[in-house]
């Protein structure tokens, strides 16, 4: 007996539950290879975001690093104005 009579003689429900079946199997396989989409893109977003992280601390280490040249810089001027002041005061002396 070949196959397609076979087929032919099951009931309708036996071949109801085939298809079904094939159909959940081909779904579960839809979904199996969308949450490994899902993985691999959250992977490389972890990934980017760790980046923009070690950039954003990066970026916060030169502006400290700028704001501390600033300051010794406005002491460094302070210091030659008070300089400049005491030998202008010495001048008059």
């Amino acid at each position: 007996m070949k196959y397609s009579q076979r087929w032919r003689q099951t009931t309708l429900a036996n071949r109801l539950l085939v298809v079904t079946s094939f159909l959940m199997a081909v779904a579960t396989f839809c979904l199996a290879v969308a949450s490994f989409y899902h993985y691999r893109t959250f992977q490389a977003q972890l990934t980017t975001m760790q980046e923009q992280a070690e950039a954003a601390r990066k970026s916060a280490n030169v502006a400290a690093d700028q704001s501390q040249a600033v300051k010794d810089s406005a002491k460094a001027a302070k210091d030659s104005a008070a300089s400049a002041s005491t030998l202008t005061e010495q001048k008059r002396i």
